[in-house]
């Protein structure tokens, strides 16, 4: 029923928008009389551009409905939804951390490749809807966070099939601490 009518409003915001964007650019097409500064559609003009401010709204914020629908349905079915998997993924790579001196070398690896796995690369294809969730300007700063973090992620794993320990410890940490910023970020534009 939501949905229904949130489709609803997105369409008709989407015919505003585009009514009010044909007529102010329609009449401001017009040139203006002879003495005249301005042609005598600027009232037509001034219609036209404010239909277009409110169908932008009404299409962008029936567009936000749909995601933090689509999210809590997520939730009540028991999916992750990004922003669990941004939070997990820095709880795993701090449980990793702190036992990091326990794991051989090819172990190592295959800890980051189960972190890789579980809640990074899930997390990039729901990247859209995280990006849909916090805006783009915003979104777009937390996945350049979370891409150094994901490249640390890869250069332990790298660092450790060399059998060089000390620098996968050290991209885990940076890795860690890319992580932490970017659940910050997001706790601080929720």
């Amino acid at each position: 029923m939501q949905a229904k009518k949130n489709e609803q409003i997105r369409v008709f915001g989407i015919i505003i928008f585009f009514v009010g964007s044909i007529l102010a650019i329609a009449s401001a097409a017009k040139l203006p009389g002879s003495g005249s500064e301005f042609p005598d559609t600027v009232a037509i003009f001034s219609v036209g551009l404010i239909f277009g401010i409110i169908g932008n709204i009404l299409w962008h914020k029936s567009e936000r409905a749909k995601v933090i629908h689509e999210l809590k349905e997520q939730h009540e079915s028991g999916a992750k939804n990004p922003v669990d998997m941004l939070t997990e993924t820095q709880d795993l790579i701090e449980k990793l951390l702190a036992k990091i001196d326990d794991y051989q070398e090819m172990a190592l690896c295959e800890q980051v490749d189960i972190i890789l796995d579980e809640t990074v690369h899930p997390f990039t294809e729901k990247s859209k809807t995280f990006m849909d969730l916090l805006g783009k300007e915003r979104g777009a700063e937390v996945l350049l966070i979370v891409a150094y973090g994901e490249r640390m992620l890869n250069r332990v794993w790298s660092a450790a099939s060399d059998h060089h320990h000390p620098e996968a410890k050290h991209s885990l940490e940076q890795s860690l601490g890319s992580y932490k910023m970017a659940n910050e970020k997001v706790a601080k534009y929720q």
